[in-house]
């Protein structure tokens, strides 16, 4: 993804924030393993332990 376009704006109210994507950090990642990690982080943020959300990872 082209991300010239955060070098005009301040994200997050950074002026001097950095943007980066996971890609530049792992190169080989895929969107299921991110969505997968992410839900499973949610949801043990969020002390959801039901079963059926983890069902569906």
């Amino acid at each position: 993804m082209n991300l010239t376009p955060f070098n005009y704006i301040s994200p997050c109210g950074y002026s001097k924030l950095r943007m980066t994507q996971v890609s530049d950090i792992v190169p080989n990642i895929n969107l299921y393993i991110i969505s997968k990690f992410l839900i499973q982080e949610f949801l043990y943020i969020l002390n959801i332990s039901n079963t059926k959300y983890y069902d569906h990872l």
